[in-house]
């Protein structure tokens, strides 16, 4: 049990406790550009474009209205 009233220590629990709990559960990646830390945690990772997954061509062939996300 944490108890604290700063705010940035109970997000280090939060963020920490997650880690631990589903580490081999393919949650880390959301997590991390959930809270915006994508860029510090992960060498490769882009801004604007790897927030969001490509649309499939298969898909934007049959919906013409669809349009690619950025970066793709």
């Amino acid at each position: 049990m944490i108890v604290t009233t700063d705010k940035s220590r109970d997000d280090e629990a939060v963020r920490h406790e997650r880690r631990v709990e589903l580490g081999f559960e393919m949650h880390r990646f959301f997590d991390l550009v959930r809270w915006g830390i994508a860029k510090e945690k992960l060498p490769d990772f882009q801004v604007g474009k790897h927030e969001v997954f490509p649309i499939p061509q298969t898909e934007i062939d049959l919906n013409p209205a669809l349009e690619q996300n950025g970066g793709y």
